[in-house]
């Protein structure tokens, strides 16, 4: 499964070809409208740029979704081509409760 960072606090996948859904509240929705918006910065058109969006690996994705927040280091998208830590941090990204 692709993963991708829109506008560094943005979490999508790739759900069918085309499909993508977002990671919000702790939860993956269809949202059509920042679907457009990260296939035009994939593309570079519009308003947005290839720099506005990353594709991560899978297991970085894990990461963000559990922790809230990731260091990008090294050559690992365009925000980090040049060598500069990028850090993510999911604007709504709530820690889980415990039920004990």
């Amino acid at each position: 499964m692709k993963y991708f960072i829109f506008m560094d606090h943005r979490l999508a996948r790739i759900k069918e070809d085309y499909i993508y859904e977002w990671f919000i509240d702790g939860e993956w929705i269809d949202d059509d409208k920042k679907t457009k918006s990260l296939m035009d910065a994939i593309n570079g058109w519009g308003d947005y740029s290839f720099g506005d969006q990353d594709q991560i690996k899978e297991e970085l994705a894990e990461e963000l979704i559990q922790n809230g927040t990731i260091t990008l280091m090294g050559d690992i998208g365009f925000g980090t081509i040049y060598g500069q830590p990028k850090i993510i941090q999911l604007s709504d990204w709530k820690k889980p409760t415990s039920t004990v």
